[in-house]
């Protein structure tokens, strides 16, 4: 294995989470998991505790948490283990979407000893995941391998097929991630052997997969991965995963100077993102449209979409960074001193939010030392 320092192969660490931490498969494989306190008779309670943590899908509402906590609290007074531990895993989900990595760590690696103490293996191998994508986050390259490694290992002792799939996809994520692409393809071509296109978890491994080919310029494969997927997705109506292929299918078309087909998807992409509201997606989207317009010279349509980016990046300063730099530019190349040094003034404004954030982060490091 290479130096674990990813290079510029176009994947993303912390999308991956959204499709390894967050999807509805990862959640489905409570339902194949038989695995509970059987010596408790608080059927009842059992039934509340387990409605909570339902109501709980993607982890983001500070409401979320408040449910997660109640559920937690519920299944140890009652003596649910194996309910405590979805409830330690859906908070630390609610830490990591809202950036808190230590505490989403902390509590993950709570949940993992849970599912140790009380021999829940697929739980251990669900908890051993969701602390690989940790890590993964955090750059913490190596030990992400080897929980990613953990994982699998478990999940061959247990025949777990969607498991065992999960854990080789995402092994050839990391590897993919950290440049080591034998070893990607390796783990890619191990999983896909495992798993049968039609299960309903196929699309969500093999994305990463089509990301691998287009890393590799192979991308006459990818776009036939993603279009074969798109089709599939339309049908049984996953909205957040069908904006992500849009989204990287528009990309991909970009890539190979084809710009009528890049700007199809890309909007189809925008417009699913408004819906859900996922405006951390969005702006990924609609950078890639600016960047695409700008590249053909079209100021104005450039001008539109960088006011609608600016619009929904009120959270994400790096991004209002980028539009309020590529603003410069065109005015720059207008000859508009006076918008650009209106914009100029702006982007001084956030780089200084941006240096403010980043001394907290470090001044936080100090105070919870590793």
């Amino acid at each position: 294995t290479p130096g674990f320092h990813p290079g510029n192969t176009g994947s993303n660490p912390v999308r991956a989470t959204f499709l390894f931490l967050y999807p509805p498969w990862f959640s489905s494989f409570r339902v194949l998991d038989t695995e509970t306190n059987s010596s408790s008779s608080h059927h009842g309670i059992r039934k509340r505790v387990q409605e909570l943590l339902d109501s709980v899908t993607y982890t983001r509402s500070y409401d979320d948490l408040i449910d997660s906590i109640k559920a937690k609290e519920l299944a140890i007074e009652h003596d649910l283990p194996d309910l405590e531990i979805e409830a330690l895993l859906k908070i630390s989900h609610y830490f990591n979407h809202n950036k808190k990595l230590d505490k989403a760590e902390e509590h993950a690696l709570l949940a993992l000893q849970k599912a140790k103490d009380g021999n829940f293996e697929r739980k251990k191998i669900r908890c051993l995941m969701t602390c690989a994508v940790l890590f993964r986050v955090k750059e913490q390259y190596q030990k992400s391998l080897d929980y990613y490694r953990t994982a699998t290992e478990l999940s061959e002792k247990i025949q777990d097929t969607h498991l065992i799939s999960a854990g080789y996809f995402a092994l050839g994520y990391l590897y993919n991630l950290l440049q080591d692409f034998g070893n990607a393809e390796k783990y890619f071509k191990k999983g896909l052997a495992r798993e049968n296109s039609d299960s309903p978890y196929f699309s969500y491994y093999i994305y990463d997969y089509a990301e691998f080919l287009v890393n590799q310029e192979k991308f006459r494969e990818a776009e036939d991965i993603y279009l074969k997927e798109i089709e599939k997705l339309k049908e049984n109506g996953n909205t957040p995963l069908l904006a992500l292929y849009y989204s990287n299918i528009g990309k991909l078309f970009s890539r190979e100077n084809n710009f009528e087909k890049a700007v199809e998807y890309l909007l189809k992409a925008r417009e699913l993102w408004l819906e859900i509201e996922d405006d951390f997606e969005f702006c990924v989207t609609l950078l890639a449209l600016v960047e695409l317009y700008f590249e053909v010279k079209n100021h104005d349509k450039t001008e539109e979409f960088l006011e609608e980016l600016l619009s929904k990046a009120g959270n994400y300063p790096k991004f209002k960074k980028k539009a309020l730099e590529i603003f410069i530019n065109i005015h720059t190349l207008k000859n508009d001193p006076v918008k650009v040094k209106e914009y100029g003034i702006l982007l001084e404004e956030v780089e200084l939010l941006i240096q403010a954030d980043k001394n907290k982060m470090e001044n936080l490091s100090k105070d919870h030392p590793k």
